[in-house]
């Protein structure tokens, strides 16, 4: 089995607006590169509050 590596892909002051699911696509080949093979995100019901 291949070693793979998760990244919990969030931070505290993530902006409104859905932003981070954005920023994760733009980042993607970069993680990539650094070793990522997989990102957890929170479920976008918890963006709703």
């Amino acid at each position: 089995m291949a070693a793979r590596t998760l990244l919990q892909f969030f931070h505290w002051y993530t902006p409104s607006g859905g932003t981070l699911w954005l920023e994760a696509s733009q980042k993607a080949d970069s993680l990539a590169k650094l070793g990522i093979t997989d990102i957890w995100l929170p479920p976008a019901y918890k963006g709703a509050a």
